[in-house]
């Protein structure tokens, strides 16, 4: 059994590049960005909208490259004190991740954020660049050899003479 592409939905409005617009600017905060709407139904909405706007980030990532690492990274959870009000976070500031940053923080384990950021794929990419980069920095760089100038070679030109080709002389 094949599986088909998914419907593509279109996103050529204003509405929802001001939609995808949230989600770079929630990737791009170190806190949650709050939303609050005047009652529950609006912040459902809202949030439902939010997630159709990048409905074709999840099913074609390659065309939308700004989009896919706050798409893979954001979640979008309602308050519990105020159900009127979404949160957009990264996932990792989720009270159980940072509960689990603490808990390893007392354990004496530290883990870098630059670690946690981006799909296996994009960290694997970057440690590449980054070792290319350093690699580049440390190596001098190899000198190249200068051409050798040379007067060209004569050969007789004869009427109808092809300078590519070139038969043995008796």
């Amino acid at each position: 059994m094949t599986k088909s592409n998914p419907p593509r939905r279109s996103d050529n409005s204003a509405n929802v590049a001001l939609l995808q617009e949230v989600w770079r600017k929630a990737y791009q905060l170190s806190s949650p960005l709050v939303l609050d709407f005047a009652s529950p139904g609006e912040a459902n909405s809202m949030r439902t909208k939010l997630y159709n706007a990048v409905r074709n980030v999840k099913n074609f990532p390659a065309e939308y490259p700004d989009l896919v690492e706050p798409v893979q990274n954001i979640e979008i959870v309602r308050e519990e004190q105020n159900p009127g009000s979404l949160i957009l976070r990264r996932k990792e500031l989720s009270p159980p991740m940072l509960k689990l940053r603490q808990i390893l923080a007392s354990k004496g384990v530290k883990v870098e954020d630059a670690s946690l950021q981006g799909t296996p794929k994009s960290r694997e990419l970057s440690a590449s660049i980054e070792r290319l980069m350093t690699q580049a920095q440390t190596t001098p760089p190899e000198e190249v050899p200068k051409p050798e100038l040379r007067a060209p070679q004569s050969t007789p030109h004869t009427v109808g003479h092809n300078p590519f080709f070139r038969r043995e002389q008796q």
